[in-house]
């Protein structure tokens, strides 16, 4: 059974709603919505902790703009040249890790990649430029990290959740059929990257709270704030948020994060001076790497409740 947040009755029946229709689709996970105004939320499980994916672009992304905005790493700043060679990077579809050739790439067109086409080539080099426990304690550091549960905790690049699953199965469909199957109720999982105390975790809340500090210039430096939001303005892998609620009169700027069957969504929808911070972390039931049901379901929760927030 959920835990379900409503800050009054009608926002508690949208969670409600969430949960049954996330349910009929096969999901499982948290969600949360919060009002930036009002701070009217709605959502379920929200202090739950789950695998971040690729989410977790989102506090490396910013804590790495940090860190070169104070010059710790290195004299020029986000314009310092990190070289990419094909033979050792993370390999991917997209981005840095489809490169062919070695390149040299600025550490803030790195941050872009990762933001706008989920990069994890370009990602793993920002990790090794600020390593997982770096990012960690930057968090922490922003009141949204807290090892002890609930909060954002980086722990490994993503390379190693590639690894991991390629350990367990022998191809990219057994591993699915096993991440479907193989969560405990305690956190624990077959897959190492994908049990909750080795995998690089958070919560919706924490996940919430961070894009409401972006959105408010309340962590970093209003500059970085600013480049964030332009890159999550920017993402091209956009299907589950976006599609339902983008318009000529709303804006949305998001974040996701796919692998096997974990399916997440965080961003920020704007509605002239009205904004609401949403965030999605799910898990499937259903073993299929493509699954428009599933998006559509996580969309139609961030629709109902923007609707009803919306006030």
């Amino acid at each position: 059974m959920s835990a379900l947040v409503g800050s009054d009755g009608p926002l508690l029946a949208v969670a409600q709603e969430v949960a049954e229709v996330w349910d009929q689709a096969g999901l499982g996970g948290a969600f949360l919505a919060r009002h930036l105004g009002s701070g009217a939320e709605t959502g379920l499980d929200v202090d739950r902790q789950l695998p971040l994916a690729s989410l977790v672009k989102l506090p490396l992304a910013l804590a790495v703009l940090d860190a070169a905005a104070r010059g710790a790493l290195g004299p020029r700043g986000e314009a310092e040249p990190v070289a990419v060679d094909p033979a050792t990077a993370t390999r991917g579809r997209t981005g840095t890790g489809a490169f062919r050739h070695p390149a040299t790439v600025a550490l803030g067109d790195l941050v872009d990649s990762a933001l706008t086409v989920s990069d994890n080539a370009a990602a793993d080099l920002l990790l090794d430029r600020v390593p997982p426990a770096t990012v960690t304690a930057t968090m922490a550091g922003w009141g949204v990290a807290d090892p002890a549960g609930g909060g954002i905790v980086v722990r490994h690049r993503l390379r190693d959740l590639h690894d991991a699953a390629a350990a367990a199965a022998p191809d990219e469909e057994g591993a699915l059929a096993l991440a479907v199957r193989a969560s405990t109720e305690g956190g624990g999982h077959a897959i190492a990257m994908l049990d909750v105390a080795a995998a690089n975790v958070g919560s919706a809340r924490a996940v919430a709270d961070l894009l409401a500090a972006v959105w408010s210039d309340g962590v970093a430096t209003p500059a970085v704030c600013e480049r964030v939001r332009d890159a999550m303005g920017r993402q091209l892998t956009s299907r589950r948020i976006v599609p339902e609620l983008l318009t000529d009169a709303v804006r949305v700027a998001s974040k996701t994060g796919s692998f096997l069957h974990l399916r997440h969504d965080a961003g920020v929808v704007e509605h002239g001076d009205q904004q609401v911070v949403v965030v999605a972390l799910t898990e499937s039931r259903v073993p299929v790497a493509v699954d428009p049901g599933a998006d559509a379901a996580i969309g139609w929760a961030a629709r109902r409740a923007f609707e009803a927030l919306r006030r």
